[in-house]
Order: C-alpha cells, then structure tokens, then sequence
C-alpha cells in the first residue's frame, strides 16, 4: 500500500523541488502554506485511506469467478481483445476532422495556435463533433487496457490498439492546438502501470522502448505547440517563457532569463513552468482578502449546471480568470471552502483511495466501476499538486468512456469486461 501511495504522491515533491529551484518566484510568497497545505492533505488522505484499505482487507470476499480473478490468470484471451476501442477511437478522430475542417472551415495550413483560437471562436459543428468527442476518448480506455492485461493479448492486436489509441489521442490534441491530451495519455499510462501487481517485475524492455517512442515524439510536438505560440505572439521562445511566467503570477529571475538561452532549454522550462505553476497562485491564494467563485469543484458537469443556471461557480469573478490558470488541488480547496472543506475533503478522497487501492492489491481483475473509481481518485492525488484532475475538460470524458466501454463490451462481445 505504502508503495502505491509514494508512487501517486511523487508528483508533490517533484512540485516541491519546481518551487525551490525554477529561475521565478510568485508574486506573493508563501512557501510555509505551500508546503504545510501539500504535506496536509497527502497525510490526511494516507491516513484515512489505512482504515479503510484494512476494513475491505478483513471482511471483503472476492465476487469473481475465476475466469477473470486471480494472479495470473486471464481475463480474456487474445481474440477477445477489444479490438473496436481502436477501431472507434479513429472513427472519432474523423468526426472531429470532418467537423472542424469541413463543417466549420479551420485552417490547419497556419500556426497550430492560430488555429485552435479560430475553432474557440467558431460556430456551427452539431452531433457529429459530439459523436466525435465521446469516441475519441475510447483510446485512453485502450491504452488503460492494454498496459493491464498486455502480457495476455496478441502481438498484432497490442500493435494495432497502440497504435490506434496514440494516433487518435495525439491527433485530437493536433486538432486543439493543446497540451492536456498529451498529459492526459501520460497520466493514464502511469497509473496503468501504478495498478499494476509486481509493476517493477514485469515492465518488458519492449514496453519500455515504445513508452521512450511515444514520449519523444510527445515532447517534440509539444514544443511545436510552444513554438506556434511564440511565432503567433512576434516573440521568441524565451521570450515567451518569460511572458508565460509573468502571466502565472511569478516573477522571473533577471540575471538568468537576460542571458540568451538555448530554445530547448527554454522549451523545456516553459513546460515545467505550465505544468508546475499551480504551485505559485496556491501561495498567492493564502493572502487573498476576497475569494470568489470556485475552483476546486469546476469540472465538464458542474460547468454544464452553472451555463444551465442551476448552480454558481462564480467562473468570471473567481481569482485568476483573467489569465485562466492552474491552482493546485489543495491552494484551491483552501481558496474555496477554508481549512473545514479542505481536511473534509482530503478524508473523503482518502477513504476511496484505500478502497481503491484494495481493489488494486487483490490480484482481481477490475470491473468498470472499480475502474473508475481507482482511476479517479488515483488521478487527483498524482495531479494535486498541478490541479484538480477533473478541471481538465476532457477528464470527465474518459471517466464517462469506461461506462461507455461497458455497454459496447456487451454489445459487440456479449459479456462483461474486466480490466
């Protein structure tokens, strides 16, 4: 257990050591909350996830049969994999290409950036981008999959779904103009992997070598995405660092951004810095005298309640929506309900992470809703230190595709199916 939560935690003290060490300090400093709120809600949600992990350990009885329960044995057989996820994922992919590009005439021929703020200015789409983003999610789905059950499934069905569920994924980012599918598909390989039993035994060297492939190619276009950013903006990279961190409420270190930097380096610190940032605006949060709206609950489902009217996130009055930038988890729980929501929180979130972890432990194979429920709370400790998981937008969409996975097991399999 101790193992699983070190290795979801590892995101806060990699935070830790952004704080110390990037060149730029928020612009107002607190790193005795920083520290004391990250450390706080890591021990809170440790410390209730133990009763709970040891009351499933004593009284839970496994419910499965032996066909999908159990070290070693297989959930399904090779030629059982589920294909259709890969097959789906593309057709999505298509959609969404087909909506953007036909539908609502984006020009892809300019600067990626460029063409991401024409589609966030554009109208018209309808259900068939709908279909398109409840289909393209599928790949994830896969990817989770896959990384599970990998030693079980053919060789020709884990090439075609790998490289089914990354090009859906990476070309859906394409045709964003964005990060966050790329961090969303890292983080859902990771915990893959987390979920694992005997994780460190059976990573395979050809696992390893097509996780070195994916990444490359993943950090080469994300430094395209930082490059279209600056060649839109008339600045260069390091420029554009500069700005970008400005924009997250730090302060650059001058006597190292005056120096010319190499771009990668400069790339690569404005990944850091995106990815990281969430830790400077929890220091600014500390000494807010007013704290509006919400940021801790914002998420594809409550954003549809508050456009409905039938809930306030107060998303325009809220700190930090002028620029639209991370907090993370426990700066905004603090921000939005004080030091009460936030331990009430953490508990909570503990109690399904010792469940969650449980499930993990036991050798079982995982039921959808297990899934979820292990892939969510997973994800907001591995992210809180970034944000809440569930602010990305598409967060919501993958939790929905294990359910949607679900019913098309039954349909296209005419059974279960166990992760």
């Amino acid at each position: 257990m101790i193992k699983i939560f070190l290795l979801c935690s590892a995101t806060t003290f990699i935070s830790f050591l952004f704080v110390l060490l990037f060149p730029a300090v928020p612009v107002i400093e607190n790193k005795i909350f920083l520290f004391l709120s990250n450390l706080a809600f890591l021990s809170v949600v440790f410390s209730f996830s133990v009763p709970s992990y040891f009351f499933m350990k004593c009284t839970a009885r496994s419910k499965f049969s032996s066909v999908n329960c159990g070290s070693g044995v297989i959930a399904y057989p090779s030629v059982k994999a589920p294909i259709y996820l890969g097959w789906l994922s593309l057709i999505g992919l298509f959609f969404i290409a087909f909506d953007r590009v036909y539908l609502r005439g984006i020009d892809y021929t300019q600067e990626l950036r460029a063409a991401r703020y024409e589609w966030l200015d554009s109208v018209g789409g309808g259900g068939i981008g709908i279909l398109g983003n409840l289909l393209i999610p599928l790949a994830y789905i896969s990817v989770f999959y896959i990384v599970r059950n990998y030693e079980y499934i053919g060789n020709k069905a884990t090439s075609f779904l790998i490289l089914s569920s990354f090009f859906s994924i990476l070309g859906h980012a394409f045709l964003n103009g964005g990060r966050s599918n790329i961090l969303l598909l890292f983080l859902v390989v990771y915990i893959s992997f987390v979920t694992k039993v005997n994780i460190f035994s059976r990573v395979s060297k050809k696992a390893l070598l097509i996780s070195s492939i994916i990444s490359i190619i993943s950090f080469y276009y994300v430094s395209e995405i930082v490059a279209s950013s600056a060649t839109i903006g008339d600045v260069n990279v390091q420029e554009l660092l500069r700005l970008g961190v400005l924009e997250m409420y730090a302060v650059p270190n001058d006597y190292l951004f005056d120096a010319e930097l190499p771009s990668y380096l400069s790339v690569f610190l404005y990944c850091v810095a995106y990815l990281f940032h969430g830790q400077w605006t929890a220091q600014v949060v500390y000494d807010l005298q007013v704290k509006e709206g919400f940021h801790s609950i914002v998420s594809t489902p409550t954003v549809l309640l508050d456009k409905l009217g039938l809930i306030d996130l107060g998303l325009t009055e809220r700190a930090f929506s002028d620029t639209g930038v991370f907090v993370a988890l426990p700066g905004s729980l603090y921000y939005d309900f004080g030091w009460f929501g936030f331990f009430l929180y953490s508990a909570v979130l503990g109690f399904i992470f010792g469940f969650s972890v449980y499930w993990v432990k036991s050798g079982c194979y995982l039921s959808w809703f297990k899934a979820v429920l292990i892939f969510l709370s997973f994800s907001i400790v591995i992210l809180s230190p970034i944000l809440p998981a569930y602010g990305f937008s598409y967060f919501s969409f993958i939790i929905f595709s294990f359910f949607l996975t679900f019913i098309l097991n039954k349909l296209f399999m005419r059974r279960n199916i166990y992760f």
